[in-house]
């Protein structure tokens, strides 16, 4: 079991009770305190768990320099001090699985003997042992030092918080300052860490089965990763959709790559053949409430369009037939956000997308709709031949979105 510092405070101001709150739950908890006096002749340092003062949950056994124990309960804290001139230090460890009871043993000394001043070694130390008990369930929050005498406790007062079974993010984190590819080893633990580039992937797109409506249909015939073939005949009410919710990515972010590859086959007109990333599939319900998109499609046998949306906000930009895809072949595209705009570029093998070299055309770019973080995010691919205008055959296979995040450290294996 590794330990893991989880705080280590003082009090900002001289103040009757100093409490520390953690973010982090464990099951087994050191508290190190090392309280000191501001003011009066005396002071005390008790424990008081979930700053539950007033309320009766605390129960507790001391003993002073081995003599008889005193007990206390239905109290506001635990005792684990006596009234005292100096300085206090005390150890103790805290139980705490968030269904029981929580239970507490420690240890304390102060330099000198009760309400007598002891500096300077002709005088030994007080100690003290106690155990307690805090008899709510719950997680523990936060832990106090109480103080019932005439003095204060000081600024220069520290409690220090350990847990139990932490990672080194809940712990002392690694520093972030450093290069991608960085390792680190954790000797108490024996795991080794890798600071990775900040990066969520989709893909295989096709491993999962995806709603299909029309003469769509979904093949892994002559694909290792899968396809989607739609076809189609013009005329109302025959078009043809395909989606799937994406399993590991869900995203706002507006800086991302999605590659997917589009195959025009023989009699296909380039005509509302649309390839959606979106929130929803919008075929079905469109862009409503808080629905967004970004898309690539063929319009009218002669134009591409490249647009974002939301409900409030559109982004659109049309292009003429100029370097359009002719029919009975095969491109490369990828979409790239790079934080304010979407570019959308069509490459004539996989080599070249894959190294961004000797594109066909680089469409021109549409801005992010200003709603754009705060609506849902994107988790859905989608084709669609619209209605009433789309007739041919055409395929996509070969989709992979990846939104950059924060690097971070990883857990090697996994």
């Amino acid at each position: 079991m590794a330990w893991g510092k989880q705080l280590s405070e003082s009090p900002d101001t001289v103040t009757d009770d100093f409490k520390v709150t953690r973010t982090t739950n464990t099951d087994f908890n050191v508290i190190l305190a090392h309280s000191i006096r501001s003011g009066g002749s005396n002071f005390t340092a008790d424990w008081e768990l979930n700053e539950d003062s007033g309320t009766d949950k605390h129960a507790n056994r001391y003993s002073i320099n081995g003599a008889t124990d005193s007990t206390g309960t239905t109290g506001a804290y635990v005792t684990t001090s006596s009234s005292m001139p100096d300085d206090i230090f005390q150890v103790g460890y805290i139980f705490n699985n968030g269904t029981d009871e929580m239970l507490i043993i420690g240890w304390g000394t102060y330099q000198g003997t009760y309400n007598t001043s002891g500096i300077g070694a002709g005088t030994a130390p007080n100690r003290i042992e106690f155990v307690g008990k805090f008899v709510t369930a719950g997680n523990l929050t936060d832990f106090a030092l109480n103080q019932n005498s005439s003095g204060d406790i000081a600024t220069t007062t520290n409690v220090s918080w350990l847990g139990s079974d932490m990672t080194p993010s809940a712990a002392i984190p690694f520093a972030e300052n450093v290069q991608v590819g960085s390792r680190a080893e954790i000797t108490d633990t024996r795991k080794i860490y890798h600071f990775e580039e900040g990066q969520d992937t989709e893909e295989n797109i096709f491993n999962s089965a995806f709603t299909m409506t029309g003469n769509a249909a979904q093949t892994t015939a002559t694909d290792p990763t899968g396809k989607i073939v739609l076809t189609q005949s013009g005329g109302s009410g025959n078009q043809a959709n395909a989606y799937r919710t994406l399993s590991s990515i869900s995203s706002s972010n507006k800086t991302f790559t999605a590659d997917f590859t589009f195959k025009r086959n023989t009699g296909d007109l380039a005509n509302s053949n649309y390839v959606r990333f979106a929130s929803v599939n919008t075929f079905t319900s469109g862009i409503t409430g808080n629905a967004k998109r970004f898309y690539f499609s063929f319009e009218n046998a002669g134009y591409i369009r490249v647009a974002t949306e939301t409900a409030s906000d559109t982004s659109n930009t049309f292009t003429d037939g100029t370097d359009m895809q002719a029919a009975n072949t095969t491109k490369y595209y990828r979409f790239v956000g790079n934080g304010s705009t979407l570019v959308l570029t069509m490459y004539p093998t996989l080599s070249d997308r894959t190294n961004g070299t000797n594109a066909d055309r680089t469409y021109q770019s549409v801005n992010f709709p200003s709603d754009w973080t705060t609506t849902d995010p994107i988790d859905t691919f989608e084709l669609l031949g619209a209605s009433g205008y789309h007739t041919g055959n055409w395929e996509v296979s070969d989709v992979e979105m990846s939104f950059n995040s924060a690097n971070a450290w990883k857990e090697e294996g996994t």
